[in-house]
C-alpha cells in the first residue's frame, strides 16, 4: 500500500498548487480569517455529505483528542497564518517558505514517530527538495518587494503549525478511516477559527465580500479541490506510506504551481541561456517590435490593446521593465496618438483646499497622523484665490484635499464650487478629494464641479 501513499502524496502536491493559485486571487477580495472560516465550514459540510453514503465508524478518545488537537493547529493556526502570509508574498515564494515545513516534518517523524528511513531515501529527499528548490528559484521571477517580514513570519507560523499537526495525525490514523479524519480535523479548524471570530465579534464582516455569487462560485471550486485533494490526499499519504517519504513528494507542488503561476497569475519565467544580452538574436535586430518571448506575453499586449484593464493585467503591466518597459511606453505613446492628436495642453491650476487625511498611508505628508500642522481654507479665503487664479486667465481649476468625507467639509466644497460657478460660468471645476459616497458626489456634481479625480 506505500505506492498508493506515494500516489496520494503526489495528487495533493498538485491540489495544494491548484488552490494556492485559486487562493490568491481570491485573497485579494477576502480577509484571511474570512477565508479559513469559510473553506472549513464549506469543506465539513463537504465532508459530512460524504460520510452519509459510505458510512462512519465510533472512534476511540485518544485518536479523537489527537486529531481534534491537529485541526486546530493544522486549520485554524496554519490556514489563518497561511492566507495571511499569502497577501505579502506571490504564491511561489510562499510555497519554497512552505518546503520548509516539508524538512521540519521529516525531521519531527524521526524524533517522535521513529521512523528510519534508509539511506537511499534520504538521498531521495535531499535531492528532491534542494532540486525543486533551485529549478524554481532560478525560473520565477517572483516581485522581491512583496518579500517582507510580515509574510515571512505568517509563513513560518503556519509551517511550523503544519508540520506538528502532521504528527499529531499520524499516531491516530492507524484507527481512523482517513476521511473520518479528514473531517474531525476541519470541524475542530471550523470551532477554532467560529470562537475567535465570536471573540472580536467580526464574523458578519468576514463574510461580506461572499455575497458576491461569482466570488462565492470560485471559492467554492477552491475549497472542493483543497479538502478532497490537498487535506484527504494528504491523510492518505502519511497512512499508508512514511512520513518521511509523503512529505517529500508532497513538496513537489512547486513543480505543479510553476506552470499555474505563469498561466493564470501571469508571473514571468526568467529564461537563461548561453547567449549575451550584448549580442542578440538577428531576428531582433532592427525590428521595431520587442520578440514577445523575451518582452511583454502576447495575452498582455491584447489585454492592453484591447483596453481590458483588469488587476491582473495592470498589475503586470507596471511590473514591466527594461525591453518589457519600452514596449508598454511605445503602446502607450500610440494610443496617445490615436486618441489625442493635436498639440493643445490643458493647464490646471491647483488649490490645495485642505490637507486633512483620513488615510494612514502615508504616501504623502497629509496622512493622518503627520506633523504638519492641519488647516483648511475658509469660504472666502477660496474665493479670492479662485477670482485670483481666473483673473490671470486660467479657466480649468483643481480643488485638491487629502480624503475626508466629513458632511461639513463636503458641504464647504459644495458652497464654494456653487458660488465659483455663479461668478464665472466658464470656470471648468475638477475636485480630488478622496473616496466620498454616492451621495456627496452627486452633491458636488450638482453644485457645479464638472470632474472628479479618484485617488
Amino acid at each position: 500500500m506505500e505506492w498508493l501513499g506515494m500516489f496520494a502524496a503526489l495528487g495533493s502536491a498538485a491540489s495544494w498548487a491548484v488552490g494556492a493559485i485559486l487562493m490568491k486571487k481570491l485573497g485579494e477580495n477576502l480577509s484571511s480569517l474570512a477565508m479559513t472560516l469559510a473553506k472549513a465550514t464549506i469543506s465539513v459540510v463537504l465532508l459530512c455529505m460524504v460520510l452519509a453514503f459510505v458510512g462512519f465508524e465510533l472512534i476511540a478518545f485518544r485518536p479523537l483528542l489527537l486529531l481534534l488537537v491537529s485541526g486546530l493547529l493544522g486549520i485554524a493556526i496554519s490556514d489563518t497564518c497561511f492566507f495571511s502570509a499569502l497577501k505579502d508574498l506571490e504564491p511561489l515564494s510562499l510555497v519554497l517558505l512552505m518546503m520548509l515545513g516539508q524538512v521540519l516534518t521529516v525531521v519531527l517523524a524521526v524524533l517522535f514517530l521513529h521512523e528510519s528511513p534508509s539511506l537511499a531515501v534520504w538521498l531521495g529527499i535531499v535531492l528532491a527538495v534542494v532540486g525543486i528548490g533551485i529549478v524554481v528559484a532560478r525560473t520565477l521571477s517572483g516581485d522581491r518587494s512583496k518579500i517582507g517580514l510580515r509574510g515571512v513570519l505568517f509563513g513560518l507560523a503556519s509551517v511550523v503549525s503544519m508540520s506538528v499537526s502532521i504528527i499529531i495525525a499520524k499516531k491516530a490514523l492507524d484507527t481512523v478511516s482517513t476521511i473520518e479524519a479528514t473531517l474531525i480535523r476541519m470541524l475542530a479548524g471550523t470551532i477554532g477559527v467560529f470562537l475567535l471570530g465570536a471573540s472580536t465579534g467580526q464574523l458578519g464582516a468576514w463574510m461580506n465580500p461572499f455575497r458576491d455569487r461569482r466570488l462565492a462560485g470560485l471559492f467554492l471550486i477552491a475549497v472542493i479541490i483543497v479538502t478532497f485533494g490537498g487535506f484527504w490526499l494528504s491523510l492518505v499519504a502519511i497512512k499508508y506510506a512514511d512520513v518521511c517519504v509523503a512529505n517529500t513528494l508532497i513538496s513537489t507542488e512547486p513543480v505543479f504551481v510553476l506552470p499555474l503561476s505563469v498561466i493564470f497569475l501571469r508571473e514571468k519565467i526568467r529564461h537563461t541561456d548561453c547567449r549575451s544580452r550584448n549580442h542578440p538574436s538577428p531576428m531582433a535586430e532592427g525590428s521595431e517590435n520587442v520578440n514577445m518571448k523575451e518582452g511583454v506575453t502576447g495575452a498582455l499586449m491584447r489585454d492592453l490593446e484591447r483596453g481590458n484593464f483588469t488587476r491582473e493585467t495592470l498589475t503586470q503591466a507596471l511590473r514591466c521593465r527594461d525591453a518589457e518597459q519600452a514596449e508598454m511606453f511605445a503602446l502607450a505613446r500610440r494610443r496617445r496618438s490615436e486618441h489625442f492628436p493635436g498639440e493643445e495642453v490643458e493647464v490646471l491650476s491647483v488649490i490645495e483646499v485642505s490637507n486633512i487625511c483620513q488615510q494612514v498611508c502615508k504616501y504623502c505628508n497629509m496622512w493622518l497622523k503627520s506633523k504638519q500642522e492641519k488647516y483648511t481654507i475658509g469660504y472666502e479665503g477660496l474665493l479670492r484665490l479662485a477670482n485670483f487664479i481666473y483673473q490671470k486667465g486660467r479657466r480649468v481649476l483643481l480643488l485638491q484635499s487629502g480624503e475626508n468625507n466629513a458632511a461639513d467639509f463636503v458641504s464647504h466644497l459644495a458652497q464654494c464650487v456653487h458660488e465659483l460657478k455663479r461668478q464665472q460660468p466658464d470656470l471648468a471645476v475638477i475636485l480630488c478629494c478622496g473616496n466620498l459616497s454616492k451621495a456627496q458626489y452627486r452633491q458636488l456634481h450638482e453644485a457645479g464641479a464638472s470632474r472628479y479625480v479618484l485617488k
